[in-house]
């Protein structure tokens, strides 16, 4: 069975399309209509002023139905994971610019002054006492100084590598973290889908039900029916007006877990749109495997770390050898704030640590060891993705297998239904032959839905699993 057959069935299944059951008199029906009326007159002069709505609030704004594209574009605004990971790239953006400022000449500039006073104690011959004789003095001084590094044995180069590489583990990140968003909210909006649709079916239930119950009534009015069978079927429709209270619930719950996934702390009543569609991912295993080792970016992330590491390694060793600095300095000193006494010279520095109490050796050493970290973690994170992508695959093939008999059951649980209802209304079966009928056919729609609803969230997984998500471009747009 091709995918074009059932992939709009999760929008518009037929279990949903029939026509439901009208009760009450015109009279009751006008009366309403008129509320209605009146209700509308008073409310829309309310809603043609101009409101503000907050830039977080919904993805979109007005009566404009949302979309799956309109609700992943605002979680690339708003979703707080994106906006932490997008930090952290720009800080290994400058850390890259921080590292390589090395390369460029070092200038600062001194001016100090200091006042010295010279107490020196004498004796006089006529009093005998001993007056103090004060000697004072100003001093500036103003300097200005440059160093250059000239070389450094590579140390400043590994130095940069390894900015490089974190920045480049940052920027996968960003996808790793987009991707996770757009399966969360793939997820959520495919389950907020379903959600309405079961919800549809449990008022269909109800509604049959209901009829049911009518259909009782009158045959125990005229004889036909013992009370049992009414009351039998007041309890069945109790039951469906619990189910359908379930449903409510996990329709408003579906709702609220697509607020969470889009980024929003708050209420996401706007209408969605239910025809949902995407293009049929025709892939085998192997190449699904060869994909995701290309293009996943948690695996990619990884091995720039192990990149890093390795230049974190080189950058260690490059501490045994000396660095070779030039310097050079002009500037003035005198007792007074003139330029009679300058000062200025130039010079080439060789610096070299002789002993630092094995400092160099133990960096090295753990360097290596979190290199080996880094390249255990990166063999079994891809252990993990294979598992992931094996998990994917099977089920989005069991989603389409069950799809197909989910569909003959619904068909026969249809017939069924109709069957018992017809033999009902003629009174050759009782209320248990028709309540099994319904509940069956609730049932099947039900699974029938949920199997549409894993092919469509397997879909979205196996995409994340190998690292090629439809959505990701939205990000860049």
């Amino acid at each position: 069975m091709s995918e074009s057959k059932y992939k709009n069935r999760l929008t518009t299944p037929n279990s949903v399309r029939k026509e439901r059951q009208r009760t009450g008199s015109p009279l009751n029906r006008s009366f309403c209509i008129l509320c209605l009326l009146i209700l509308s007159a008073v409310i829309t002069p309310a809603f043609c002023q101009e409101t503000s709505v907050a830039p977080a609030a919904a993805p979109t704004s007005g009566d404009k139905i949302v979309t799956l594209e309109d609700c992943i574009k605002q979680a690339f605004k708003i979703h707080p994971d994106l906006k932490a990971a997008i930090a952290l790239k720009n800080a290994s953006k400058a850390q890259v610019n921080e590292v390589r400022s090395a390369y460029f000449p070092q200038v600062g500039y001194t001016a100090t002054y200091s006042r010295s006073v010279i107490e020196n104690p004498t004796t006089s011959e006529i009093s005998g006492f001993s007056p103090l004789t004060k000697v004072e003095s100003d001093a500036y001084r103003s300097t200005i100084s440059m160093t250059q590094q000239i070389y450094d044995f590579g140390r400043t180069a590994f130095s940069v590598a390894v900015a490089k590489d974190n920045l480049e583990a940052a920027s996968y990140e960003i996808l790793s973290v987009a991707d996770t968003i757009i399966l969360n909210i793939r997820s959520t909006y495919y389950s907020t889908v379903a959600a309405n649709k079961i919800l549809e079916v449990s008022r269909e239930s109800v509604s049959q039900q209901e009829l049911h119950l009518k259909q009782a009534k009158g045959f125990f009015q005229v004889g036909r029916r013992s009370k049992i069978e009414v009351t039998k079927a007041e309890v069945d429709l109790a039951n469906s007006k619990l189910t359908l209270i379930k449903s409510e619930n996990d329709a408003k719950l579906a709702r609220a877990n697509l607020a969470n996934a889009i980024g929003i702390a708050g209420s996401f009543d706007y209408p969605l749109d239910e025809n949902v569609e995407f293009v049929e991912l025709k892939l085998e295993f192997d190449k699904a495997i060869d994909l995701a080792s290309k293009h996943r970016p948690d695996l990619l992330k990884i091995i720039a770390q192990e990149n890093a590491g390795k230049n974190r390694v080189n950058q260690a060793r490059a501490n045994w050898y000396p660095t070779v600095n030039g310097n050079a300095s002009y500037g003035y000193s005198n007792s007074r704030f003139t330029f009679n006494r300058i000062a200025w010279g130039w010079g080439v520095s060789l610096d070299f640590d002789v002993f630092d109490g094995g400092n160099r050796d133990y960096t090295i050493v753990e360097n290596q060891e979190n290199l080996k970290y880094l390249q255990a973690t990166r063999e079994r994170l891809w252990q993990k993705i294979y598992l992931e992508v094996q998990e994917a695959y099977l089920k989005l093939e069991e989603s389409k297998r069950s799809i197909e008999v989910l569909e003959k059951a619904l068909d026969k649980a249809r017939e069924n239904f109709n069957l018992a209802q017809g033999r009902y209304e003629v009174g050759v079966s009782d209320n248990l032959e028709f309540t099994d009928a319904r509940v069956a056919l609730q049932q099947a729609k039900t699974d029938l839905i949920k199997a549409i609803l894993d092919y469509y969230i397997a879909r979205a997984k196996l995409e994340k699993a190998i690292g090629v998500t439809v959505f990701r471009d939205t990000l860049f747009k």
